[in-house]
């Protein structure tokens, strides 16, 4: 429908189009009254009529053949109708009108209200809330400092976002719980097309009747999983929402090993302690604590030869082979500390001359002497990635340093070169796997405090990094001389 306008802004017709007719009639003003509107308000399409917010106090209704005119009084949600109408929600849930505004007693407060008997104009007050309980702060202005994008069609849910910071929220009114979503960034000139997943099957059926199949209706649930896998995780849990076909292909434990599922190794890494110190009053009984998010099960791994001394450890996991089989790798340091911090014979030397590596397959620890070939150093806090079955590591001696859970293959990838010195700089760096490939990120080597570098090994196989992405500090953080690993 489009509204036709004289040269005070006020509706002197409507301009209504039919898709099965192809054109557009045009009708005159039929609500008996001056209506005025603008085009960022809100409308909505209910029981075959158009409802539609104006700026004189109500809601202005009309059919789609534009034969049917009316208007329904607005709730009394403010004092004065020109400070806040124009701000006011409307919509439909659970086959009810709704609308929201400010409250009228408080301009701080958030009111919905429900025309339960559609042939009436009696609003009922539904629910009140205030700025403060959603968004922290009681000096928010509805439609100014936030604004409703959706009331969900089914249940008592409001959809905001927050006009000043971009965060969208979910609120419960019958239990009162808020819940963050998203942060949307730039919303202000942004409008929101809400989808609600509908479980149902009637619109396929009337499909059916009129001789149109769905477009899957021709996919094997084999060939569906086929198509679903080369999709992203959080891709596929929206498309559960599809229909309930999809919804049983997705959660049918056959698709498991096929479809994309959620990388633990980054959460079970959270639940695991890679550094443990014993204590010098009370000798260590157990060992490293390992939690699988996707089993809900943990296990306390058996000591290893050097449980009396500090351990560095590191977890390796890959849940596209196994969501349950892990290892460990624990360095052996040559000369490390005690429970007193101290070297046991003359000075501390944190050089990894072996290696423990613990399967949960088999449930022991085997002993691998180094295989790289040179001394390697590392510090308890850097980072690592399991990757292709082996630990990555970042060193202290400008490589990462590579091994397999056998101990059988090692491996040194010279750092890219992102330092004038090496040394200075180095135990900064981060290693991890993006895109199924090795990235490595650290101070830009032209511009050591001033910038940050991204590099990708594209050939796994080889030792050259690619340069693929620089950014400055000041474009991160709003200043310019920063040092990363110190400063972020």
């Amino acid at each position: 429908m489009g509204m036709s306008g004289d040269h005070d802004g006020n509706v002197v017709a409507v301009e209504i189009y039919s898709s099965e007719t192809g054109v557009w009639i045009h009708r005159n003003n039929g609500w008996g009254c001056i209506i005025r509107t603008l085009d960022i308000w809100r409308s909505v399409f209910f029981k075959g009529m158009l409802h539609l917010i104006t700026m004189d106090d109500v809601v202005a209704v009309v059919d789609v053949e534009g034969n049917s005119w009316r208007t329904i009084p607005m709730p009394e949600t403010f004092v004065d109708p020109y400070y806040g109408v124009d701000d006011g929600f409307i919509d439909v849930s659970q086959d009810c009108l709704c609308f929201v505004n400010t409250d009228r007693d408080d301009l701080y407060k958030l009111s919905v209200w429900v025309l339960e008997d559609y042939s009436s104009d009696q609003w009922t007050l539904k629910h009140t809330v205030s700025h403060l309980h959603l968004f922290g702060t009681d000096k928010q202005h509805f439609g100014y400092d936030d604004k409703v994008v959706s009331i969900h069609p089914k249940r008592n849910i409001i959809f905001l976002v927050s006009l000043n910071d971009g965060i969208f929220i979910s609120y419960e009114m019958d239990s009162r719980e808020v819940h963050y979503i998203c942060e949307l960034g730039d919303i202000l000139t942004r409008h929101y097309l809400p989808y609600v997943p509908l479980y149902s099957e009637s619109l396929a059926n009337e499909a059916r009747r009129e001789g149109i199949p769905p477009p899957d209706d021709n996919l094997t649930d084999d060939l569906l999983v086929e198509v679903l896998s080369r999709v992203p995780y959080k891709t596929l849990c929206g498309l559960k929402c599809v229909c309930w076909r999809w919804r049983r292909v997705i959660s049918h434990p056959d698709s498991d090993h096929r479809l994309p599922r959620y990388h633990l190794h980054g959460a079970i890494a959270g639940f695991f302690d890679h550094y443990a110190a014993p204590s010098s009053s009370t000798p260590r009984s157990t060992s490293f604590p390992v939690v699988n998010h996707a089993t809900r099960q943990w296990v306390v791994l058996p000591e290893s030869a050097r449980s009396d001394k500090r351990q560095i450890a590191y977890l390796g996991f890959d849940p596209a082979v196994s969501s349950s089989h892990f290892h460990v790798f624990e360095l052996v340091e040559k000369n490390p500390a005690n429970a007193d911090g101290e070297a046991d014979d003359g000075e501390l030397d944190a050089t990894i001359n072996a290696l423990e590596i613990y399967s949960s397959e088999t449930g022991v620890w085997s002993h691998k002497d180094i295989g790289w070939g040179h001394q390697i150093g590392v510090l308890d806090d850097w980072r690592s990635v399991f990757f292709n079955g082996m630990l990555h590591l970042i060193t202290m001696g400008y490589v990462v340093a590579v091994v397999d859970v056998e101990g059988n293959s090692w491996r040194t990838i010279p750092m890219p070169q992102t330092l004038d010195d090496p040394d200075c700089n180095v135990d900064d760096g981060f290693v991890d796997l993006s895109q199924g490939r090795l990235y490595f990120v650290n101070t830009d080597r032209y511009d050591l405090y001033n910038s940050l570098s991204v590099w990708v090994l594209q050939d796994y196989s080889s030792d050259q990094w690619t340069l693929k992405h620089t950014v400055s500090h000041l474009h991160l953080f709003g200043r310019r001389r920063k040092d990363f690993g110190h400063d972020y």
